[in-house]
């Protein structure tokens, strides 16, 4: 909830769902309250989404009283801090705050229905708003998706001006340009209990430009099988995020990634063939011990293959059978030992049985140097 003071200052309140059935049929929209007995917390330093620029926020509890004053002019209905549209830019990709924005309504699109992975229907709305100045894009889904189509098509004063209060800034690619890639890799983004959460994939550009692209669960179901491995491909409308400061295990060194969704477009090209199969940036393997001091970027390395053990079979700590894979490689400096597990660990053991070449030389890309019983790996 937004709470506005009489100084027109305004306060982020939190109402704990256990609270929601003694509170919530209370508290109504527009309507002056005195507020007793609530929790005064900070936010972390790591929590997002906070609707403005304030180091604290209420929590109501089941000590919290609500008393309906009635009409009280002097407090304003609405307070806002509005972010210049040409200023959007600067805020794209800080998911700690949420800015507010203000145009007139220029360009509206029909609203659309798709299906999300989970085969549920849900619908979204695009629209184009301006403060003459520039303009931007704008995308609600579902129920905002649904009020703000029949809001726009009951307005009887135009032009209609649009006010969007605690959004996310994202830059979205526009219809007219479309980024020409190679997809390198493609792998899927697993939890712990085995729950497939995202697709990672590598772009490489024609400019020998890696880009990590991943596709969220919801949109699974709607692009993955637009994508193999080694094709090179039109991407148009996407989401470019930066990564949160605290976000680790980054394919390289890049402030950004892009994020595909419902309205992502992917058209297959076929035969580029001056975009590179792969680019890599090896870290030589003497340099292992440092990298492993780093835990917010990934590495890509390379060695002959010097030793590898059998394919060996485990049980984990849930009774799961898997496998893995243990072997060393090395630059003719250093050696250094590596282990893969599972599905990588059986097409490794496979690919060096096949193997026809020697000496193997082994390429690992976006994997994680770490210390083990002080050995590195």
């Amino acid at each position: 909830m937004i709470f506005v003071d009489e100084l027109g200052g305004r306060i982020h309140a939190w109402l704990p769902a256990l609270q929601m059935q003694r509170l919530g049929s209370h508290i109504i929209e527009g309507e002056t309250y005195d507020v007793q007995n609530f929790v005064v917390r900070n936010y972390t330093d790591i929590q997002n989404g906070r609707c403005f620029r304030k180091v604290f926020y209420i929590r109501l509890n089941h000590m919290t009283q609500v008393l309906h004053t009635g009409a009280v002019d002097y407090i304003p209905h609405n307070v806002f801090q509005f972010t210049k549209l040409s200023a959007l830019m600067a805020v794209v990709g800080d998911d700690q705050f949420l800015i507010d924005v203000v145009g007139i309504l220029v360009e509206i699109q029909p609203i659309t229905s798709f299906t999300n992975n989970n085969m549920e229907q849900e619908s979204c709305i695009q629209f184009t708003i301006t403060d003459i100045e520039k303009s931007a894009q704008v995308i609600f889904y579902k129920e905002m998706a649904q009020s703000f189509n029949q809001a726009i098509h009951d307005a009887v004063q135009h032009p209609i001006i649009v006010i969007i209060s605690s959004c996310k800034a994202q830059m979205v690619t526009g219809n007219g340009w479309r980024l020409k890639v190679r997809l390198t890799r493609m792998w899927n983004q697993m939890t712990r209990n085995a729950q497939r959460v995202a697709i990672n994939l590598i772009f490489v550009d024609a400019l020998g430009g890696r880009i990590h692209a991943t596709i969220p669960a919801p949109y699974i179901g709607q692009l993955e099988n637009y994508f193999t491995e080694g094709e090179t491909y039109d991407v148009n409308n996407f989401i470019v995020r930066r990564y949160a400061d605290m976000q680790h295990g980054r394919c390289f060194k890049n402030d950004i990634y892009i994020q595909l969704n419902n309205l992502t477009e992917v058209m297959v090209t076929g035969g580029v063939d001056y975009i590179q199969q792969h680019v890599f940036d090896f870290t030589d393997l003497d340099a292992l011990y440092t990298a492993a001091q780093e835990q917010k970027y990934l590495i890509d390395v390379v060695g002959i293959l010097e030793q590898a053990g059998p394919l060996t079979h485990f049980r984990n700590r849930l009774g799961q059978e898997e496998q893995y894979v243990e072997f060393r490689i090395t630059d003719m400096f250093t050696s250094a030992r590596a282990v893969f597990y599972n599905e990588m660990a059986e097409e490794f053991h496979q690919a060096i049985q096949q193997a026809n070449q020697h000496p193997i030389v082994v390429i690992i890309s976006s994997c994680k140097p770490q210390m083990f019983s002080r050995t590195l790996s």
